[in-house]
């Protein structure tokens, strides 16, 4: 790593950045050093040229521009000479899984674990990374809640837990500690992102499920499900940890996407 990429790394764990992010900005911060050590552009020009190689990928534009933005700010204590307004997305919207659909996927999966993550991502709400990340405490059977600390933003929020898993669950937790992670693997370790990534996935093959589908697809499903049931927006957002109503919006248009496709009885 170099001298900047060292500093860069201290600065974000000083003001307590999550790993995710520390991670994602030191890739594309080593690979815009790479751009820049091959071109001799002027800085905002250098940021316009590197920031062009991903122009067919939104997404990815936002993430190189507030990682340099970042960058400038904390490294170089001033601002970032090139200014990017907000990358418009793609607005299309995400995929949904239908009810029957996940029940297939569900029982397809043996591994008692395995199982009892894939439901919790739908019943629950969960991203991949909170799945992996729960811990014994975190589950009240009492009340049925489930309390996600540390989720994105690093806000905690209490979310559902569904009724059809207590057996599924006590029988996990069993007598361990309330500090332990929920799930962890047969050597005793905690379940990585990827791993559980590739249990869904598998599972969807075994499914012959049609289309692509991911983790992040039962978080989708769980948002427009309880939509469809008639949960309010409101309630749907604080479940999901949104920071803003408008990002749980889209959960609606995809509601009432699936419903203009039902058919008159006349």
């Amino acid at each position: 790593m170099t001298k900047y990429g060292e500093r860069f790394e201290a600065e974000m764990k000083i003001r307590n950045y999550s790993a995710k992010t520390i991670r994602a900005y030191l890739f594309y911060f080593h690979k815009f050093e790479s751009f820049a050590g091959r071109h001799n552009y002027e800085p905002g020009e250098q940021i316009f040229r590197f920031l062009k190689l991903y122009e067919d990928k939104p997404a990815t534009v936002k993430v190189c521009y507030a990682c340099i933005k970042t960058f400038y700010r904390l490294v170089i204590h001033r601002d970032c000479p090139y200014v990017l307004d907000r990358p418009r997305r793609n607005k299309e919207l995400p995929r949904v899984l239908s009810r029957e659909e996940i029940l297939i996927i569900l029982s397809s999966v043996q591994n008692l674990r395995h199982r009892t993550m894939i439901a919790m991502l739908y019943g629950s709400g969960l991203r991949v990374s909170e799945v992996v990340d729960l811990r014994v405490r975190d589950v009240d059977l009492a009340s049925f809640t489930l309390t996600v600390r540390r989720g994105k933003g690093r806000k905690d929020r209490v979310t559902l837990i569904s009724r059809s898993l207590k057996e599924d669950l006590i029988y996990l937790m069993g007598d361990r500690s309330p500090r332990e992670y929920l799930f962890k693997s047969i050597n005793g370790r905690k379940y990585s992102i990827r791993t559980l990534q590739i249990v869904f996935e598998k599972a969807c093959l075994k499914s012959r499920l049609e289309g692509k589908a991911t983790c992040h697809t039962l978080r989708h499903s769980f948002a427009t499900h309880l939509l469809e049931n008639g949960t309010d927006v409101k309630t749907i957002k604080k479940m999901l940890g949104h920071s803003s109503v408008s990002s749980t919006m889209v959960y609606l248009h995809m509601a009432e996407s699936r419903l203009s496709r039902i058919r008159s009885p006349l």
